[in-house]
């Protein structure tokens, strides 16, 4: 026997493969990359559409409001309420109909929304208010005999035609009725 020992190695580095190939692949790759990047760079964006200027409602509440008290049914007094609007446009508008939105129901409309002032006579429709006038819009509103009109809303809308075409505008009016003086309430 021989006196030298044996060694045995397990697991060491094993000698690299060697792949010619892989060279030329990695440079094509390399170059498609390049060239994909460049052409999707120089391509031009499609052009976003510029920002539409938001519409203006030309028809807006003064901040003047009237409220009146009319003899009605039975004795007992029915509201008649108004706030006053204006072309705020330097285009005249065609109004229409106006609406009240009673969004509490509780009152009765005596009188339907008229283009007046509170006490005076129904206005046309079909109206041109000139850019820059104002009028009055006014409903006239049952109040239930015992009953205080207090925390009840009242709020006006007008639809009117401009040179946009048939609009409605939502005005405002009364939020709260219980700053409206009436003979029943204390």
């Amino acid at each position: 026997m021989d006196s030298e020992p044996e060694v045995v190695e397990f697991g060491g580095p094993a000698a690299p493969e060697r792949h010619p190939w892989l060279l030329p692949v990695a440079g094509a790759l390399a170059v498609g990359l390049a060239a994909g990047f460049l052409i999707g760079h120089r391509q031009r964006t499609p052009e976003q559409p510029a920002p539409t200027a938001t519409v203006v409602n030309p028809i807006r509440a003064t901040g003047r409001t009237c409220a009146i008290t009319l003899p009605g049914p039975g004795g007992h007094p029915d509201l008649e309420l108004g706030v006053e609007v204006r072309n705020s446009s330097a285009q005249p508008v065609t109004l229409r109909t106006p609406g009240v939105d009673l969004p509490l129901g509780g009152l009765p409309i005596a009188r339907p929304p008229t283009l007046s002032a509170c006490g005076e006579l129904p206005g046309i429709t079909d109206t041109i208010l000139p850019g820059g006038d104002s009028t009055w819009l006014s409903v006239r509103v049952h109040v239930p005999k015992g009953d205080c009109p207090a925390a009840q809303p009242v709020l006006f809308v007008v639809n009117f035609r401009s040179e946009r075409g048939d609009e409605q505008a939502n005005v405002g009016g009364f939020n709260d009725l219980g700053t409206v003086p009436y003979p029943t309430c204390t």
